[in-house]
């Protein structure tokens, strides 16, 4: 049965979102446009399932970087760019056909926070280098703790009583640069010019020193409501 949809197969120009910084809008979300219009007009595959397929090309990327050596990185960065394309192909099919979901939405989230850490793993265990096991670890912990951090803050801390540091501020944009828009472009550059240790030194430092300035940030942030609410 064919759905209805507020959007022609075809037309995939507009769809963009939100947050999107300039890596994903000018070069993710254009790859991804042939591929979701493609599996709209001649399949009924659902986005999950393209979510699902996303992981398993991510699984195959860390796969290639476990394995180590200059060709096994290039074939894992080229696997974990179609990772990132497919990644924006399910949210395509879903705004075109109407298929948002809870559970998609989910879905989608938990695998990217879990598939950054896992890629960062693979690609220190293929080097094989003991002096990088430190520092490759520190940049593996960053990345789920700033978003820990980031999350009990608003879920558990400021849920009833806002602060200025909410959703939609420059605090979220550098996290979502950082995560998301960043790493693979940085991860492809690295692999091919061989500059894997100056990649891991720049997530250890540059994600670490990101969560002890929110840290930081949302002390001030509480404190100041603090004052603001005295009577």
């Amino acid at each position: 049965m064919k759905m209805n949809t507020s959007k022609s197969a075809g037309d995939l120009s507009g769809l963009k979102k939100e947050g999107d910084e300039y890596t994903m809008r000018y070069l993710v979300r254009p790859l991804s446009r042939l591929p979701s219009r493609l599996l709209i007009q001649y399949t009924s595959i659902t986005p999950n399932q393209v979510s699902v397929f996303s992981f398993f090309l991510a699984a195959v990327s860390a796969a290639f970087f476990i394995r180590g050596g200059f060709m096994n990185q290039v074939l894992g960065v080229i696997f974990a760019s179609l990772y990132v394309i497919f990644d924006c192909v399910d949210g395509n099919i879903a705004r075109v056909k109407q298929l948002k979901s809870v559970k998609g939405h989910w879905l989608d989230g938990a695998g990217g926070f879990i598939i950054t850490p896992l890629l960062l793993f693979s690609l220190l265990y293929g080097e094989g280098n003991p002096s990088l096991f430190v520092i490759g670890s520190l940049a593996m912990l960053a990345y789920p703790l700033q978003y820990l951090l980031v999350y009990f803050y608003k879920f558990e801390i400021t849920k009833h009583n806002p602060t200025p540091i909410a959703s939609g501020t420059m605090v979220d944009k550098v996290r979502y640069l950082y995560g998301s828009a960043l790493f693979f472009p940085l991860l492809a550059i690295a692999v091919l010019s061989d500059q894997i240790e100056i990649f891991l030194w720049f997530y250890a430092l540059f994600g670490n020193l990101f969560w002890v300035g929110t840290l930081a940030m949302q002390y001030i942030s509480l404190r100041q409501h603090n004052q603001n609410n005295q009577p």
